[in-house]
């Protein structure tokens, strides 16, 4: 019925399936599909406040959400998915890695008093990382530590083979650039379409990427920070456990935790606090070493570039 005809309308065939599924729904309360897929948009909306429960009662009602206890629990289901997932690919790699950021929300209120005023939202939002290169063959907890008498600057100048793959790099990206203009077009043809690296295979694989929760915590607060390193470690202790029945292998392997500038300082700094702590959980060990990612670098390079 949605799409008879030669041209069916588009206008036609969302009406057409809610009122198909709403039909469906009173004959079989258990034809949820579409309801559910339906509240998580209502959820993503943020249809989850005092009034918008009410909202998506009578959205309910007229069978086109899910109750708003069943969207609790399908809530819940979606944070087991996810433990699941992250569990399966656990089994693969235990290599991990986690990086967090501030996600920082102004929300305009529509009339301003002395009670109602626009509000800062200090949340962190945070992902594990599962490595596409690191594999437990090729790893190693071990270093050597150089002297710092045969230090020289010269050691941290690209040179031989480095220098070589630096200069190729260089002119595959200014051919990419003078490509662009119309009388050097013909560059594009002759220039590789990835630039050669050692890990191309693996870096062809797809990211595994888990959000984690988002938390109602600021990162500028050390007790806040503090909390969130305490999530970090609550959630390896309890996936680790799940898949290999201890934490050893976490204790083991560790798991990196990224961030910028600002954010690698803060969880640094909250994990000294915690040194002194009577228990390695506590004390953070399984969260080493702390990094820098420097998007916010990446970013500014881009806009600059534009």
């Amino acid at each position: 019925m949605a799409i008879a005809g030669e041209n069916p309308s588009p206008n036609k065939i969302a009406p057409i399936v809610a009122a198909y599924a709403i039909l469906m729904n009173a004959r079989n309360e258990k034809l949820s599909a579409w309801h559910r897929l339906t509240t998580v948009v209502s959820i993503k909306g943020h249809l989850d406040d005092s009034v918008s429960s009410r909202a998506l009662t009578l959205f309910n009602r007229m069978g086109l959400t899910m109750s708003t206890s069943s969207k609790l629990r399908l809530l819940d289901e979606a944070g087991e998915m996810l433990e699941d997932n992250i569990a399966r690919s656990l089994r693969k790699n235990p290599l991990i890695k986690i990086t967090g950021d501030n996600l920082d929300i102004y929300v305009r209120t529509g009339h301003h008093s002395l009670d109602r005023h626009n509000k800062d939202l200090h949340t962190f939002a945070s992902n594990i990382i599962f490595s596409r290169i690191a594999q437990l063959g090729s790893f190693s907890t071990s270093f050597t530590m150089p002297s710092l008498e045969t230090l020289s600057p010269e050691k941290f100048f690209p040179n031989g083979h480095h220098r070589d793959t630096l200069t190729n790099t260089y002119c595959v990206l200014l051919g990419r650039i003078l490509a662009e203009f119309k009388d050097f077009s013909w560059v594009q043809k002759v220039l590789p379409a990835h630039i050669y690296h050692p890990y191309q295979a693996e870096m062809r694989q797809k990211s595994e990427v888990f959000q984690l929760p988002i938390i109602l915590k600021n990162e500028a607060k050390h007790e806040d920070c503090i909390d969130i390193l305490d999530q970090y470690q609550q959630v390896l202790c309890d996936v680790y456990m799940k898949v290999f029945g201890s934490t050893d292998l976490l204790r083991y392997y560790k798991v990196p935790v990224g961030g910028d500038q600002l954010t690698r300082v803060s969880l640094e700094e909250a994990k000294h606090l915690r040194s002194l702590a009577t228990s390695p959980e506590k004390r953070f060990e399984d969260l080493h070493p702390f990094i820098i990612e420097l998007w916010h670098i990446k970013q500014d390079f881009l806009e600059c570039s534009w």
